[in-house]
């Protein structure tokens, strides 16, 4: 199994998954690791009418989704949270990942500009910077063409995974 990309994208399955990084990566499986859709049987089946022949799109819980991506042996997989609080708590139920992607974080209240398309809450930036501690590469990158922007390399602890 290859986790291909672990992406935080506030809209989840949608046309730029489908269209720029799938076959950009040669994705064969994208696991939508949400609580709320796992629990509602119809935003299921939208996230599954989205992806065209030869992608499998599901929808797991936080809770099952170190055990389901050890199942995924030999695929590509990119797995899709819908903020930061999700990503992070993944790694507290075992799933590991040593780069995450901020794809789309919407506006609002208390959110401040990282992109055009990202924007963040302090409560999120302290979440990424722990991570940035942990090691993990912590990116912006909107589409695959992009040029993906590092947040928060001053965090990076010696030694770590993501140690420059």
């Amino acid at each position: 199994m290859s986790i291909s990309l672990v992406r935080v994208d506030s809209r989840l399955m949608h046309g730029q998954i489908v269209t720029a990084w799938v076959p950009s990566l040669g994705i064969d499986l994208v696991l939508v690791t949400d609580d709320e859709v796992l629990a509602d049987e119809f935003e299921r089946e939208l996230m599954r009418s989205t992806a065209p022949p030869g992608l499998e799109v599901d929808v797991c819980g936080l809770d099952a989704l170190a055990e389901r991506v050890l199942r995924e042996e030999g695929r590509r997989v990119l797995v899709l949270f819908r903020d930061v609080a999700a990503a992070v708590a993944s790694r507290s139920k075992g799933f590991r990942f040593d780069r995450l992607n901020l794809g789309n974080c919407h506006a609002g209240v208390g959110r401040y500009r990282v992109t055009d398309s990202v924007y963040l809450e302090s409560v999120d930036e302290e979440l990424l910077r722990v991570l940035v501690r942990e090691g993990v590469d912590v990116f912006c990158q909107a589409l695959p063409a992009e040029t993906p922007r590092l947040l928060f390399c001053e965090e990076r602890s010696v030694g770590g995974a993501g140690a420059t």
